[in-house]
């Protein structure tokens, strides 16, 4: 108890920017596959109760990585990334932690996106899942090519690198293992296992693999930047040009003649241009080198007289969906608190916490960003969400019991599944078909039996938590169907009197009454609010400043000029989705646009006019409509 305490006091965002850097000694060890101590895992066995493997991927001094079928995301290509360590000591957590904590805030067409963090308390085992990329690494994809193919999966990397540098963050492993291609010729960049969000430049330890870490990094410079990434990527490219690694980099160890540059390989079939990218690239100056992944690009497209875009349309929107978690610190705090003391701590209190807002507040992301605390908490997340178009009384609960099921799988619960799984297949058919449960008894009348079937469901969710104790989430509680809010109304009164550790937490829109009529999802968190077995959590509108910090970090510059910061708050009302909606359609229309050195940003902006009648809007769809009326 007192280690999980322990382990969600820290937060993984801020161990990111705060926490140690890997010693020298690690960054060697961070090199060797003696490292991976745990027994590689069987094909066919099951992680957490859902996670199939089929095929160990690869491994490395960090762990390991798998292809595995997700039972609750079937269709969902995915890939299982473990920690090598069996036991592994706090910084490789650290690290492991910051490393999804990063790609969990990053969406990118050039990148993996990453699903769920797991830490299993009886085997020490810890892990994450992200997308598997069907495909083959870098050299192997092109290995002996002629350069114009090679430069094709280059500027796609340099797309990938100029996005995370505006975000602050340095790779420090760019090599040709660390690039997929699939088979539509999409190159993803892979391992951000030592990667490091860097708020002031300097005072990194040496990190990366021998053979393409930069000088700098290998003399100790206090001022490392991203021009370390591209020193790497120059090494790639070298490699895959000559199908050789440079003489000056090669050395075994980590040595490197540090005062000259790489010995250029004598190869007719690369031009002579292309030979001069390549040394400014590797030039063990910093100073020396592009200034910046963007100026590669248009370094190549100036010698080849190809016509290479800094971003494509999908790019460009990844600098939109990809923003800081802005203005809900104090709210996100005390959701987190309260999960401790419901799950950690066994505490007695109120059963649940809605948060409430109008469309468009954050909603969504702060049960996002809560979803990966707890999770690296190693708490389970069970999550659900109601549709307006849903028919069925009790639909989303069917998900949510679904998750829950493979969770006690994995906890060995087989006593609790055979006691309840004959209604849980009441509620959800989809629940594991193949198990073989006794069919539930027929009720004395419908009335009777949807009684004693909700009264399972509390039963049931009461139960399992004496297992795997988790957090309930259920979005958007404004279309919930009657029998499942009396479901919510049970449990969160039995919360509310007993110990059993169970964190509920809602989201629901402000209440809109209808003739005069309140939905009954608002009618249900009225109530549970007045008997004291729930709290609401009312999210306001962002600040302007609040509004200028979170466009800037979806831009990637420092800030934003106040004209614009003005009419972006007046336009939006301060609600995060629609600063969001906005940016992308300034973004779409080309007013906004990655400039070369990786920033993102137009001193035109702020003379954009914007709509001024956003403060009813609620669809998407509704908001998006007007971007045909807006001028430049």
């Amino acid at each position: 108890m007192d280690d999980r305490r322990s382990e969600w006091a820290n937060d993984p965002t801020r161990t990111a920017i705060e926490g140690p850097r890997l010693t020298r000694a690690r960054a060697a060890t961070r090199t060797s596959a003696e490292a991976f101590v745990r027994p590689a895992i069987a094909e066919g066995s099951v992680l957490a109760g859902r996670y199939q493997v089929e095929q160990r991927l690869g491994q490395g001094g960090m762990g390991a990585v798998y292809r595995v079928r997700d039972t609750i995301h079937p269709d969902r290509p995915t890939a299982l990334k473990i920690l090598g360590a069996a036991r592994p000591d706090r910084e490789a957590l650290r690290r492991f932690r910051a490393e999804f904590g990063l790609l969990a805030q990053l969406t990118h067409p050039n990148l993996t996106p990453v699903y769920d963090f797991d830490t299993q308390d009886e085997t020490g085992l810890c892990f994450f899942t992200m997308e598997h990329v069907d495909g083959v690494d870098l050299e192997s994809a092109i290995g002996g090519a002629g350069w114009r193919d090679v430069l094709v999966p280059i500027v796609a990397v340099c797309r990938a690198l100029a996005f995370i540098h505006s975000r602050r963050i340095i790779h420090f492993d760019v090599k040709p293992s660390n690039i997929m291609v699939t088979a539509d010729g999409t190159a993803k960049l892979l391992d951000f296992g030592i990667a490091e969000l860097v708020q002031a430049v300097g005072g990194l330890d040496l990190c990366g693999t021998p053979g393409f870490i930069a000088p700098e990094l290998l003399q100790g410079s206090p001022a490392v930047d991203r021009r370390a990434d591209l020193y790497s990527l120059g090494i790639t490219l070298y490699r895959l040009l000559y199908g050789r690694m440079p003489g000056a980099s090669a050395t075994p160890g980590l040595q490197s003649d540090s005062g000259r540059g790489v010995d250029l390989a004598v190869d007719d079939r690369v031009p002579s241009w292309l030979n001069a990218i390549v040394l400014r690239l590797t030039d063990p100056s910093p100073a020396a080198r592009f200034s910046g992944a963007n100026a590669f690009i248009d370094a190549i497209n100036a010698g080849s007289g190809l016509q290479f875009a800094l971003q494509t349309d999908e790019t460009r929107q990844s600098y939109v969906l990809s923003s800081a978690f802005v203005g809900r610190g104090t709210e996100l705090d005390r959701l987190r608190s309260f999960v401790r003391r419901r799950v950690v701590e066994k505490a007695v209190g109120f059963g649940g916490i809605c948060v409430v807002g109008d469309a468009g507040a954050g909603k969504s992301r702060i049960l996002r960003e809560l979803r990966h605390r707890v999770q690296f908490a190693g708490i389970a997340f069970v999550e659900c969400d109601c549709y307006e178009t849903d028919e069925a009384e009790l639909g989303p609960l069917g998900e949510a019991l679904r998750q829950l099921v493979y969770l006690l799988d994995g906890a060995g619960a087989a006593d609790l599944l055979q006691a309840y799984g004959p209604d849980l297949v009441r509620v959800a058919p989809s629940i594991d078909p193949g198990r073989r449960w006794p069919t539930a008894p027929p009720g004395r009348s419908p009335a009777a039996e949807r009684e004693r079937l909700l009264n399972r469901c509390v039963e049931f969710l009461v139960a399992a938590a004496g297992r795997v104790p988790f957090v309930f989430s259920v979005g958007d509680l404004q279309w919930a169907r009657p029998a499942l809010l009396e479901v919510l109304r049970r449990l969160v009164a039995e919360l509310s009197s007993t110990r059993v550790r169970i964190a509920f937490v809602g989201a629901a829109r402000e209440a809109r009454a209808e003739a005069g009529v309140p939905a009954p999802g608002h009618r249900f968190l009225d109530l549970a609010e007045a008997e004291g077995h729930l709290e609401l959590l009312h999210l306001g509108t962002l600040s302007r400043p609040e509004v200028a910090s979170l466009a800037a970090s979806m831009l990637g510059v420092d800030e934003l000029p106040a004209v614009l910061s003005d009419r972006l708050h007046a336009a939006t009302s301060g609600r995060p989705f629609f600063v969001e909606e906005v940016l992308r359609a300034l973004v779409e229309r080309g007013v906004a646009a990655v400039e070369t050195g990786a920033t993102m940003g137009d001193v035109e902006l702020g003379n954009c006019r914007f709509p001024t009648r956003s403060t009813r809007l609620s669809p998407s769809a509704s908001w998006l409509c007007h971007r045909r009326r807006w001028r430049c």
